[in-house]
């Protein structure tokens, strides 16, 4: 309601009114937003392309640094040209995908969700994302998985090395990965 001088107020209206104005004036200033804190082990951010979690590590290894070969040690990556930090990364990196290439788990917390059609498991690694896939694959003769390690550096550098086991082999390999003696 516009106010002219023919408009009348009652003093009621203009009370609340100014007891509202001097509330809000008087009020002490609202809470200062938190300082965003360094994500910890466990804490997870959302890509809010995907609605899945990424991995919360602020390190990264330059875009300049490229794989050389999946087989070759350190990925063909010539340490000596690295800082400590990133050196780290590719050492951690190399080990896990070993440790994953002869059936084994990564040192690395898993991620907190993964789609998976036959025991996939994601781990965030600091630095570097590196995937245990273990994905229902064959053929109508070969029923079987396609198992090894996938890793991304998180710098635009993927690698991955997957081969087809059998559902036999796959048992075979499990077993002896985890330290289970044939049968």
């Amino acid at each position: 309601m516009p106010f002219n001088r023919s408009s009348r107020v009652s003093s009621r209206a203009l009370g609340a009114l100014l007891a509202a104005y001097l509330g809000t004036a008087c009020s002490p200033a609202p809470d200062p937003q938190p300082a965003p804190h360094e994500p910890e082990v466990g804490d997870y951010v959302e890509n809010p392309a995907t609605g899945l979690p990424m991995n919360p590590s602020k390190r990264r290894l330059p875009s300049s640094i490229k794989i050389v070969s999946d087989e070759a040690e350190y990925f063909g990556i010539e340490l000596s040209t690295l800082t400590e930090e990133q050196r780290r990364i590719v050492e951690s990196a190399w080990t896990n995908y070993e440790v994953i290439l002869g059936g084994g788990h990564p040192d690395c917390p898993q991620a907190p969700f993964a789609p998976s059609d036959g025991g996939t498991l994601i781990y965030f690694c600091d630095g570097y994302d590196v995937a245990r896939v273990h994905s229902m694959s064959g053929t109508e003769g070969a029923f079987g998985y396609d198992y090894g390690p996938t890793l991304d550096f998180l710098n635009g550098q993927r690698v991955e090395r997957l081969r087809f086991l059998t559902e036999a082999e796959m048992a075979k390999f499990d077993q002896a990965s985890a330290g289970v003696p044939e049968k």
